[in-house]
């Protein structure tokens, strides 16, 4: 299934995608524009979703918002009613539609729990 990894979850329709972090610099993103009208939920780190659109690091609140948007306007989902989650770390998580106003979501952990956090991404 060339370089994304497609899960198929229900009637064939791909429900989740997954990128290998190599795959999430510049040069990937016009890959990257094409398939978004299938995904419902785009869903990168913070890092990724900044190293995708160029936008500098660190990651702040104010340029995940940005990235966030700049995601949103090259259409995710059907009708472009799709969704994006920057998931960031101990800021928490950015969701955003092109229909509803950004909110953030506060981290689960905080930092008074880190050594209790063993793999954050659950692989």
């Amino acid at each position: 299934m060339n370089q994304y990894q497609f899960v198929d979850l229900v009637d064939a329709y791909p429900t989740h995608r997954r990128s290998p972090k190599d795959k999430c610099v510049p040069e990937e993103l016009p890959a990257l524009i094409k398939v978004l009208p299938g995904i419902a939920i785009l869903s990168p780190n913070a890092e990724e979703a900044l190293s995708l659109l160029s936008i500098p690091l660190p990651p702040t609140p104010s340029s995940i918002e940005q990235a966030a948007d700049r995601l949103l306007s090259y259409g995710i989902g059907d009708s472009r009613k799709g969704w994006v989650i920057i998931r960031s770390g101990g800021l928490g998580a950015y969701v955003k539609t092109l229909d509803s106003r950004g909110q953030w979501i506060d981290a689960y952990w905080s930092i008074n729990d880190s050594k209790r956090i063993v793999d954050v991404t659950g692989d």
